[in-house]
């Protein structure tokens, strides 16, 4: 520990990462802590014990705590009792990648994510009849692992009458979900409280428009440059589809979602970020 000039720990309430941030502190070395949505408010009695013991103490001697969201930094001030002084944002990334050509043939319209409550998928198949409805041609596909949601999934396809127009992939590999990103017209992710979804920076690095919901963490970004639409809830989802797949719109959020991921979201971007986060910790430590 004494021979590192910083020590950046992935911070959970655990008896691994706890303890070495702890020696980091006791070693003097400049700490950075990165929670990941993991250290959060919560009543349960270890948590509550953890924080009197370690966690509390960790934060606040830390160079720099980062954090993805505000939403996560109000979770941090939380557990702390007070704001914390030491907050830093900072976004995932993704790696470049080049922009898809514009999709061909009819409408093609994804949700890639785990099939779990919070993610919503059957809210993705409830917007079909009404996209459909615009576009009779249309397909929506839907990837990723089960986690409880699929038999519900298809009972509402059968209930809907979608067998022929919703087809069930499985799980994917990453390659192969950014060949799925970029076949897409559309990226719908309904999930509620999402702090930072991966598959939509995905979809953004391809140049395929992303709907997510107002509770997206990446939904104020996707609004702001134009890459896609946000939605309050469910009911918007189709409206919010059918618009991207017009030609004009689709064409011009398709560039900004491009431009979004590459400026704002790119590996290269993120590790410039913290290389001065770790620069600043350094430098305040030698002073």
């Amino acid at each position: 520990m004494r021979g590192a000039d910083v020590v950046h720990v992935h911070l959970a309430r655990d008896l691994v990462t706890l303890p070495v941030a702890l020696a980091a502190l006791r070693a003097g070395v400049p700490l950075v802590l990165q929670t990941h949505g993991m250290v959060d408010p919560s009543d349960k009695l270890l948590a509550k014990v953890l924080d009197a013991l370690a966690v509390r103490r960790v934060l606040r001697g830390a160079a720099a705590v980062l954090h993805l969201t505000a939403h996560e930094r109000r979770g941090l001030d939380a557990v702390l009792g007070e704001p914390l002084g030491n907050a830093v944002p900072l976004v995932n990334g993704v790696p470049r990648q080049e922009p898809r050509p514009a999709p061909e043939g009819a409408p093609r319209i994804l949700y890639a994510a785990r099939l779990q409550a919070r993610k919503r998928p059957c809210d993705f198949v409830a917007a079909a009849p009404a996209v459909l409805r615009r576009h009779p041609d249309a397909r929506f596909v839907i990837a990723g692992p089960d986690e409880g949601e699929l038999p519900a999934v298809r009972r509402l396809v059968d209930e809907l009458g979608l067998r022929e127009q919703v087809d069930y992939i499985g799980a994917l590999g990453s390659a192969e979900v950014l060949d799925q990103l970029r076949a897409a017209h559309v990226y719908v992710l309904p999930s509620v409280e999402e702090p930072f979804p991966m598959s939509v920076l995905e979809s953004l690095s391809v140049g395929t428009p992303a709907v997510v919901t107002e509770s997206n963490g990446l939904a104020s970004a996707v609004r702001d440059a134009g890459a896609g639409r946000v939605v309050r809830d469910a009911s918007g989802l189709a409206d919010a589809v059918v618009e991207l797949l017009e030609p004009a719109e689709a064409r011009k959020a398709s560039a900004a979602a491009h431009a979004l991921a590459t400026d704002a979201f790119s590996i290269g971007a993120v590790v410039d970020d913290l290389l001065e986060v770790y620069g600043r910790a350094y430098a305040r430590s030698q002073a």
